[in-house]
């Protein structure tokens, strides 16, 4: 990707993630590069563009530091709470209507993220649920992918559901309870000591909140 353009995504993203995707103009974005809106215009068609080029960009990086995260744990259990942990760090910086803008007026975009998150994301799972059967920390009576599916259908609701989202509860608390349910319920004796050892671990860290 040509350097200025990634700038461009990189710094637009930034922005949406912040203070909201409505919130964030042009102009806003042009100001804060730098630059003049018609060199926006040079590598971009508008706004619509904008967002989809950075969603497509984000999800990629997003790809890349899931991979690293997958080889450098030691094991299955590990490598799911430091996931955990880097979409907490994310979460804690979000603008609350980020994510519901990007669902109503930018569909494609949209579409996107639930294409990442129904192949990608559940591919990660199965993967990690197989290696942590093999590792004797998950019940090897599961079915990995099924179990995935689960997984994907609580990561949806806990994004996108209306009556969780308006609970007293931050995104970041709501996903650790999810991480909870889910290792808790496919874990061996051996892997329910492993977690209940290292969930603290990201319990304690304290997220920094988007405002």
């Amino acid at each position: 990707m040509e350097e200025t353009l990634q700038k461009i995504l990189s710094q637009a993203f930034n922005l949406f993630t912040k203070y909201g995707i409505r919130n964030v103009s042009m102009d806003d974005l042009a100001s804060n590069l730098g630059v003049s809106k018609k060199t926006l215009y040079h590598h971009i068609s508008n706004k619509a563009d904008l967002i989809h080029k950075a969603m497509e960009m984000h999800l990629s990086l997003e790809c890349e530091i899931a991979n690293q995260i997958a080889q450098s744990s030691a094991n299955a259990i590990e490598e799911m709470l430091n996931i955990a942990e880097h979409v907490m760090r994310q979460l804690s910086m979000m603008h609350p209507s980020a994510i519901y803008e990007l669902k109503k007026y930018y569909p494609e975009s949209w579409e996107l993220m639930e294409n990442h998150r129904s192949k990608y994301i559940y591919g990660t799972v199965v993967n990690n649920i197989k290696k942590g059967i093999e590792q004797g920390l998950y019940r090897p009576d599961i079915k990995p992918e099924l179990i995935a599916r689960f997984y994907i259908a609580k990561s949806k609701v806990a994004v996108e559901d209306d009556f969780l989202l308006k609970s007293d509860y931050p995104f970041t608390e709501i996903l650790l309870e999810m991480m909870q349910y889910h290792i808790l319920g496919i874990a061996t004796p051996k892997g329910v000591q492993y977690f209940e050892q290292n969930l603290p671990k990201i319990k304690n860290i304290k997220y920094v909140p988007y405002f």
